[in-house]
């Protein structure tokens, strides 16, 4: 069985922590301006690592790290799954590691006068022959407003109490976030909030203050 503290894939880079997430997306996003998906269905999925760099205890500090190490990524990510069939490399290297997908908030959507959702088990949507690419799935969507999480594992790398220890410890930290926000603390503006503005950083200290 894997131990819980396996799942991170824990990096020491001089002082600092490094953790190891795949990220996924559907990879329909206005990307390039001329490519036209429109008369495309479904999703050009992508999936790439990110090395998140521990920012310390503090919520605000942590969201704001997450938050600009995410933008600097060049493209959502979508160019490591070309450059990583153009250099033909193993997927996931040495080891699988988390994944992470936020599917989105299907209220707005999926909901309208045509469609609606239907939040109910459908069974497997995977033949029980395929193996898993990742140690940890995690998909989270809002569905019904309400934000759902689902967990998919192998019950042969991990037991039922390992996995237990990792959902209240994600639930912990959840509602610590959102009791964060409910604060109304601001989290600091930077430079990257305002992509279609031309501002140099004093600029951006003179109209905040």
């Amino acid at each position: 069985m894997e131990d819980i503290h396996y799942i991170y894939n824990r990096i020491k880079i001089g002082r600092e922590i490094s953790l190891v997430i795949e990220l996924g997306g559907h990879g329909r996003e206005e990307l390039f301006k001329n490519i036209n998906i429109t008369r495309t269905v479904g999703w050009f999925t992508s999936i790439y690592p990110v090395s998140f760099l521990n920012a310390g205890p503090d919520i605000k500090n942590q969201l704001q790290a997450v938050r600009e190490q995410l933008r600097r990524i060049p493209n959502r990510g979508i160019g490591f799954g070309i450059l990583k069939y153009y250099r033909r490399m193993e997927s996931g290297h040495s080891q699988k590691r988390i994944r992470f997908n936020y599917l989105g908030d299907f209220d707005v959507l999926a909901e309208n006068e045509y469609f609606r959702c239907v939040y109910t088990d459908p069974g497997s949507d995977s033949s029980p022959r395929n193996y898993l690419t990742a140690l940890l799935d995690i998909n989270a969507m809002v569905a019904g407003k309400q934000l759902k999480v689902t967990l998919t594992y192998s019950k042969n790398k991990f037991s039922d109490t390992t996995i237990q220890d990792f959902t209240r410890k994600f639930k912990e930290h959840l509602q610590a976030t959102l009791a964060f926000n409910s604060t109304n603390q601001i989290i600091d503006l930077k430079l990257s909030d305002f992509e279609l503005v031309k501002l140099a950083e004093d600029d951006l200290e003179n109209i905040l203050n």
